[in-house]
This record gives C-alpha cells, structure tokens and sequence, in this order.
C-alpha cells in the first residue's frame, strides 16, 4: 500500500541474518537485519536438536537485532534463525556460527 502523500511504502518485512565466524574465546557477533515498513519485531533463536530456544539480544537502530558472544566457545557453534513479523507478513532466515576451535596440545 502506497501513501499518496508522502510516499512511504509499507511492506512486509525482510530478513537477513549475519554471523562471520570466530575464533574461541574471542568475540562474536551475531547480526539480524530487517528491511519493512512499518517496523517489525524481531526474534532470535538458537536451534538445538531442532528445537528453537530464544537468543537474547540487544535493539540496534530501527529493525537491526545484535547478538554479542563474549568469549566464543565451541558449544556457541550451530544454527541461529532470525524471525520477524510484522501487520502486513513475516520472514525468517537461518545462518550457521562457525567457532574455529584452538587446538589443545597433550603434554
């Protein structure tokens, strides 16, 4: 739907869900970004045995959702999904967090 007035469109939202991988024990960082009209909430999930567990986040700037890992371990590795909905749809995208592990060596 167009406002004629002022040309804000309103859509429904679009996600996209970045997550670079890190080394362990160093910072991650798990971005959801959201393009829509009005703006939309936004969820992050982790997925364990395909099960969702909600991922707290913190609000970034309208329709940005970040993910902070103080000191990335291997268990922190796996699949994230980024949903998000508002009156007019939803989306949903997955990413995977590679944590690349230190090698410990036996003595």
């Amino acid at each position: 739907m167009v406002n004629k007035n002022n040309f804000d469109f309103e859509d429904s939202p679009q996600a996209s869900i970045l997550a670079p991988a890190v080394d362990e024990t160093q910072l991650g960082l798990l971005s959801c970004n959201v393009s829509s009209n009005p703006e939309s909430t936004i969820t992050l999930y982790r997925l364990v045995n395909g099960a969702e567990q909600i991922v707290d986040g913190t609000v970034s700037g309208r329709n940005v959702l970040r993910y902070t890992i103080d000191n990335a371990s291997r268990e922190d590795a796996g699949t994230y999904r980024c949903k998000t909905n508002n009156q007019f749809g939803r989306d949903d995208q997955n990413t995977r967090l590679i944590v690349r592990c230190k090698f410990n060596s036996l003595k």
